[in-house]
Parts: C-alpha cells; sequence; structure tokens
C-alpha cells in the first residue's frame, strides 16, 4: 500500500509574518516544499481584512517548479493574504491553504506620485490598438477608459517592482504612493463588471485608488502629431515640444500642478499615433525633467499602450502573450515584436517563467532571483538617490539636509600625528554604508605601490565618485607640515574631472600657491589680503589677491609660456574687498570635464561675488562643488593648477588651505615654495625666468579699478 504524499507546505519568501508595508500593490514571492514534485497548476489568492471579510476579489497565478510569484492589491489596515494551491490534475485533488498578516500602512503625510493623461482639444479619445487587441469590433482596448485602467494597473505594477527592488538592495520595502481618490476602482475584472452591472457599491468597487488626471490641452492633434516634435523623427526641429506641451497643459488644469506645489508627474501622451506611411510614431516622446521649484515632470506616447493590463487578472496574460501585433502599430525600435515584449521589459519580476522573446529567437527562461539576469531593475545609484527625497520616506527614516542630499563623496589625506600615522578617509555628508579609513602602510601592504588603486565611492545619496589612482591623493599633499612645528595645514580642492581621473599624467600644468597674508614688501610686519578679483569668461581663467602693501599676485600662471608676466582675461570677473573684521568662509566651483568654468566666493559677513560661468552667472549645465572649512578651521589661502601654453591658460583645479582657527601662522609658512606662486614646477624647462619675483607693485589706479 502506498502512504498518501504529505501536504506541501507554503514559505512566503519576500514577506514576514505581521510586516507593516507601505503600498497598495505588493509583490509576493513564494514556493512549496514538498517530497514529492508539483505539477505545474496555479495557486488563488484571497485576501481578507481583521475579520475574514474578503477585501479584494480573488486572483489566479501559475505555479512553475513549485515556484510562485503573484501581485497582491492591499487595504489599508489589516490584511490577511491565503495562498490556495488546487492541484485539480492530481490523482486525489488537495487544497492547500498557507496565510500571512500583514498591515497596509499609507503614508499620506509624504508626497505622492502623479498620474495625467494629456489629450488634444480635438481629440477622438482613442489609442492606436490592433485587430488582434479586438480594436476591430472592440474598443475594449482602445478607448480613453481603457487607458485610464491600464495606465493604472502599470502604475501600481511600477510601484510593485520599486519596492521589491529596494527590499532586494537593502533600502527597505520602499516605493511611491500614489495621488487617490474615492472612485470607482479598475484594478480587478469583477470591478469593470460591476461598472456595467450598476453595482459598484454593492461589489466593493468603490474605494481609494490612484486618480488619474485627464489634462486637456490647447494644442490639436495635428500639433502633437506634428513631424517637427516627433521624438523619433532625426530632422525633428522642435524635439522638445512635446514635454512643453503637457506642461503647459498641466499649468492650465491647475489643482495639485500649481508650480508651488512641487508636483511630480508620469504624464501619458493618449494621441500618439504610429504613421505607417512615414514608418515612425508621432506624439511621442520620452523626456523627463526635474524641478524642484516647479513641476517634475516624465511623459511618454501611448502608442504601445494596447498592450498594457487592464487588471490584475490581465497580468500574466500581457506579459506571456507571444502573438504578432502586426503592422498597423509602432514595433518600437524593433523591440516589439510580440504583445508581451511591446507591453514591457520587465517580465522577470513579475513572472517565474517568461515567454518566447522574437527580438532574441529565444525560449522563455526559468527566474531566479539573484542568479538569473535580469536589466529590468534600478541601478544602485538611482535607487540611494530616490532614498534621499522625501517621495520614498519611511517613518524611520532619517531626512537628509538640501546640502547632503547634493553631497559628492570625499576622498581625503589625514596626515596624522607622523607621516606613518597618514591614512585615506572616505566619507559623504550623506553618508556611506560605512565610512572608512586606510592606512597608507597597511594599503602599501595590501597593493603594488607601482599600479594605479582605483576606488570608487557611492554615497547613501546616490551620488558617487571615483578616483583612478588613490596614490596620487598622498601624492599631491593634501595636507602641508609646517616644517620645526606641529602646525598641520589641510588642503582640498575641486578639478576638472578628466584630471582627476588622472586624463593628464603627461601634460604640464602650473602649479601654484597663494596665501590670504604675506611679508609686507621693503618693510617689517605683514600684508594681509585687502581685496579678491575672481576672473571668469567662458572659462575661469585665475585670480588676482591685492594686499595691503600694494602689491598683486597672480592665483594662476604668473608668467607666460613664451615669456612675458601673464595676464588674466574674464569678461564676467568680479572684485571685492576683503574687510578686516571678514574671511571667506566658502568657495564654490564649477567644472567640466577638462576645465574648471568659474568660481564665487562667500565671506562671513553675507558677502557674495562671482560667477560660476561667463554666460549665465548661475553655473547651470555644470556640476557645481563648494569648498568649506571644518568648523574648527579656517582659510587661510589658494592653491591650484592652470593650463600653461594651451586652453587659454585656464584653471583645472582650486582649492582652499585651511588652519586651524585662532591660529597664529609662525614665520616658516612664508619661506616654503609650496605656499607660493613660484616657478609653477616648470622651471627646470628654462623656459621660467626670475622666480623669485613672485608679486607685482600695483599703482593706486589699478589698484582701485
Amino acid at each position: 500500500m502506498q502512504l498518501p504524499l504529505p501536504s506541501p507546505s507554503f514559505t512566503f519568501e519576500n514577506a514576514a509574518e505581521g510586516e507593516i508595508v507601505h503600498q497598495r500593490c505588493l509583490l509576493l514571492k513564494g514556493s512549496y516544499n514538498s517530497n514529492g514534485a508539483i505539477p505545474e497548476s496555479c495557486v488563488v489568492i484571497e485576501t481578507t481584512d481583521g475579520r475574514d471579510k474578503p477585501t479584494f476579489p480573488p486572483q489566479t497565478w501559475p505555479v512553475i517548479n513549485g515556484r510562485v510569484k503573484a501581485m497582491v492589491m492591499l487595504s489599508p489596515g489589516a490584511n490577511t493574504i491565503t495562498v490556495v494551491l488546487d492541484d485539480k490534475e492530481a490523482a486525489e485533488p488537495t487544497a492547500t491553504r498557507s496565510s500571512i498578516n500583514l498591515t497596509y500602512l499609507p503614508l499620506l503625510q509624504t508626497p505622492p506620485l502623479h498620474l495625467a493623461i494629456m489629450v488634444a482639444k480635438d481629440s477622438p479619445l482613442l489609442i492606436d490598438c490592433p485587430a488582434g487587441r479586438y480594436s476591430a469590433v472592440s474598443s475594449a482596448h482602445s478607448s480613453l477608459d481603457a487607458a485610464i485602467a491600464k495606465f493604472r494597473m502599470t502604475a501600481y505594477m511600477w510601484q510593485a517592482m520599486t519596492a521589491e527592488d529596494m527590499r532586494l538592495k537593502g533600502l527597505g520595502r520602499r516605493a511611491f504612493r500614489f495621488d487617490e481618490e474615492w472612485n470607482a476602482d479598475t484594478t480587478s475584472l469583477q470591478f469593470v463588471t460591476a461598472r456595467h452591472d450598476a453595482a459598484l457599491a454593492e461589489n466593493g468597487a468603490m474605494r481609494s485608488t490612484a486618480k488619474i488626471h485627464i489634462v486637456r490641452s490647447e494644442r490639436t492633434v495635428a500639433e502633437i502629431r506634428s513631424m517637427k516634435c516627433a521624438q523619433q523623427n532625426p530632422r525633428a526641429s522642435k524635439p522638445d515640444s512635446l514635454h512643453e506641451y503637457f506642461k503647459e497643459a498641466l499649468v492650465l488644469h491647475g489643482g495639485p500642478f500649481e508650480s508651488s506645489c512641487q508636483p511630480v508627474v508620469a504624464g501619458l501622451i493618449l494621441d500618439t499615433h504610429y504613421s505607417m506611411q512615414e514608418d515612425i510614431i508621432l506624439g511621442h516622446a520620452a523626456l523627463g525633467s526635474h524641478d524642484n521649484r516647479g513641476i517634475s515632470l516624465g511623459i511618454m506616447g501611448s502608442h504601445l499602450t494596447y498592450s498594457w493590463p487592464r487588471f490584475l487578472e490581465e497580468v500574466v496574460p500581457c506579459l506571456t502573450d507571444d502573438r504578432n501585433p502586426g503592422n498597423t502599430v509602432g514595433n518600437d525600435a524593433r523591440e516589439c515584436g510580440s504583445f508581451w515584449e511591446a507591453c514591457a521589459y520587465w517580465p522577470r519580476n513579475f513572472l517565474v517563467r517568461t515567454a518566447y522573446c522574437t527580438k532574441r529567437t529565444c525560449d522563455g527562461v526559468l527566474v531566479t532571483d539573484g542568479e538569473t539576469v535580469n536589466e529590468a531593475v534600478w541601478d544602485l545609484r538611482d535607487a540611494l538617490s530616490f532614498r534621499a527625497f522625501p517621495h520614498f520616506w519611511l517613518p524611520d527614516d532619517i531626512s537628509f539636509s538640501p546640502e547632503a542630499r547634493v553631497a559628492t563623496p570625499t576622498l581625503t589625506v589625514d596626515p596624522g600625528e607622523s607621516q606613518e600615522e597618514a591614512c585615506l578617509v572616505i566619507a559623504s555628508a550623506a553618508g556611506l554604508i560605512r565610512n572608512v579609513s586606510y592606512l597608507l602602510s597597511n594599503l602599501e601592504t595590501r597593493f603594488d605601490r607601482e599600479l594605479p588603486l582605483s576606488i570608487s565611492v557611492l554615497g547613501l545619496n546616490g551620488k558617487s565618485r571615483m578616483v583612478k589612482n588613490a596614490w596620487q591623493l598622498f601624492a599631491s599633499e593634501s595636507f602641508i607640515r609646517v616644517r620645526g612645528t606641529n602646525l598641520v595645514l589641510h588642503k582640498q580642492s575641486v578639478a576638472s574631472t578628466d584630471l582627476q581621473n588622472g586624463e593628464h599624467a603627461n601634460t604640464q600644468f602650473w602649479k601654484w600657491a597663494t596665501l590670504l597674508q604675506k611679508r609686507a614688501k621693503g618693510k617689517d610686519g605683514f600684508a594681509r589680503a585687502t581685496k579678491i578679483d575672481v576672473r571668469t569668461g567662458c572659462i575661469l581663467d585665475g585670480a588676482y589677491v591685492y594686499y595691503s602693501d600694494k602689491e598683486r599676485v597672480n592665483c594662476g600662471p604668473r608668467i607666460g609660456k613664451w615669456g612675458g608676466k601673464h595676464t588674466f582675461g574674464g569678461h564676467a570677473s568680479e572684485k571685492s574687498d576683503i574687510p578686516k573684521n571678514a574671511e571667506i568662509v566658502k568657495v564654490e566651483v564649477s567644472r567640466e570635464s577638462y576645465i574648471l568654468h568659474g568660481i564665487r566666493l562667500t565671506l562671513s559677513n553675507g558677502t557674495v561675488w562671482g560667477q560660476l560661468d561667463g554666460d549665465q552667472g548661475d553655473g547651470a549645465g555644470f556640476e557645481v562643488i563648494a569648498l568649506e572649512p571644518s568648523s574648527d578651521e579656517t582659510i587661510v589661502g589658494f592653491f591650484g593648477q592652470s593650463w600653461w601654453g594651451s586652453h587659454c591658460d585656464g584653471l583645472v583645479e582650486f582649492g582652499i588651505i585651511t588652519a586651524p582657527k585662532n591660529t597664529e601662522l609662525p614665520e616658516a609658512v612664508y619661506d616654503m615654495d609650496e605656499l607660493k606662486n613660484t616657478d609653477g614646477g616648470v622651471a627646470e624647462d628654462g623656459k621660467v625666468e626670475d622666480v623669485e619675483d613672485m608679486s607685482e607693485d600695483m599703482s593706486e589706479d589699478e589698484d582701485m579699478d
């Protein structure tokens, strides 16, 4: 007599009993453990509240090799999720039930993601749809109502996928929430049927669900479908117009799209259309922009919306439909040879086994999370940057300051008490997984000093920094020991990205340094910096420091490569006095790949001067980095490097030299060549003369111009 096999037990793989989740749509994963093989069958997901009252219609999901992936729609409060295995093909049909209790707590205090569909003022209110989706006889997949349902369901899939991806990255189950309203829901087929039966309330279809804003544009269908603004048209004269049209429509719509509300919007263009004659998709653009003072908007066309699911019951069929849509709809980038490929490239997030892929001409694959290649996930840097925004905050999060949100990680050298104690310190204002430091002696033991030591640092705000050769950080002396004393001066700088990454190893630059106090010329005592003229034009040319003894020193080349004193250009240059009771507290520098573009200085009395670029003045389009002393230090000088004999001798590095506050610099400081602008480090080529003459006498007129 053969004994019956024990009932298979179900394990919830990505959720824990009693867990609190904060998004409505949850991607649930689990597997069956049994001595006997579990045939391919299905499970039914039942969702009830704390009193066993159904809160969502039962949903059926496939079981493949004993594994299950299912999307579950939660209701606020207690949710009991029961997975029922119903194997009707077994000799003795069995029904195995496994349950888990979760609490859905919407975070209504966080800003939402808004969903909006833009329609032209003369729109026919239809989307492209092939005959395979019954558009020839029905508008079920091509009407405005269908577009609304598809957009809502797809958005919830974004939410579920994002939360699970963030969880797998160790960032907690976090995702954006939607702007929701009490309305007739469309996330289940039963709700849609209830609408037709005029029984919405009786069938539980009325509930909080993602609001889809229908925003009317003042533009016509012809304007939206113009070849001039078609993103796929290489000769389009206005490729960004659709984004402008959409933002224009949002502003006219008003409500939550008032700029001062700072809304974040995902937008769908209803009147997108594939032109068979031109073989191009009109009225489509995949564009987005972030505006921290207004509307942040990402848009896309509706040309593939026909393939999206309208409700939960259609998710698996839509993601596995390998039929060809035909030639009446756009085959975007030639990647839409089947309905499921037109629907999305993220089935591996939602399915245990994928369908046949026409693009790669290969069969579907069994998906094992963490092993199967899946490119439809967020880049870690993006995921970390999302975590810094309030839309993704969890209740226990510590919020980032605006400065920490954009801060780039730093790699600095701490001199220690001796050369043997020098160490590399890696940190970020937003935090790292852990802030670390490495003794130079330990690094030399672990790595070959003759080979480049590449270090990549990623902050918890998603900002990254890479140094191609960390040995150069020690070689560049990010600290200066004042000979014969215990005083250590620190250096920090902004360098062009090429220089930072070691792209100019064989290029000759003029290296310079300038203190804000020097020995007075021709008399005892010291002369202090009384004025600084920052020279900005198309690039950052350099700066002049004026002293109380009427001398001026260059921050940059002192002598031209072919002889003669070097002077700076700069049509957007600015000069400011430095009162005796004020000090420089911040230096902002804008940069790009090969050069620095501008500079702005701030005094302790609030005075600000300088330009971050010579055009707009605000450094728009460039990376802007701030240099500030630590709370116990003060800026006592500048240093840097400049092109010499090319690129208009512009700056490739500008930095600050800091000393402990209330410390009088010892006499030895003023004798150190590394703290003076002498020969720029290029005297060995014989072209630099009179290297001792580090400054120029300024007449009263020159000093006051």
